[in-house]
């Protein structure tokens, strides 16, 4: 019995995708992040810290390097959401390659709703060893208002 316990524990373990992404749920702050984005408690219990963009005049983003060397398709899940008095043109989640250019996804948000699932696919076009996913919240000078990010997971085939 034990040995069978053992082996649905291991095959489900092997089944599960590792993820590429450190520090998705950002619960460790910036760690493992590149840029200046504000990372907050999502309430006042301070029980879940989350990736915080306030809209203004000029673009913002976020961005860690991972390992695409073996991988060609990568899915990037994450939870969104905006706050109540948003107001703005949405977000970008962008893979850039090692020559800086790079794929990028336009979405939009509604204020006030709930934390939405998100769900992107991306097929590499070019070979490259490494890549950066990029979150950037477009610059709207009229926007206002906060788009929050959580539980950011990567995984690849």
């Amino acid at each position: 019995m034990t040995r069978y316990l053992l082996f649905l524990f291991l095959f489900s373990s092997a089944l599960q995708a590792e993820n590429l992404i450190d520090n998705g749920d950002f619960e460790s702050g910036r760690k493992d992040w590149k840029g200046d984005r504000d990372i907050e408690y999502e309430t006042d219990a301070e029980t879940n810290k989350v990736l915080y963009f306030e809209v203004d005049d000029k673009p913002q983003e976020i961005e860690q390097e991972f390992d695409a060397e073996d991988y060609r398709v990568f899915t990037v899940t994450y939870r969104v959401r905006a706050t109540d008095d948003y107001q703005g043109l949405g977000y970008q989640i962008r893979f850039v390659r090692d020559s800086g250019s790079s794929t990028f996804y336009d979405r939009s948000v509604k204020a006030g709703a709930d934390w939405k699932k998100e769900k992107i696919t991306y097929k590499a076009v070019k070979d490259s060893d490494d890549l950066k996913l990029r979150i950037t919240v477009i610059d709207d000078d009229d926007g206002e208002g906060a788009i929050l990010f959580d539980d950011v997971v990567l995984t690849a085939k």
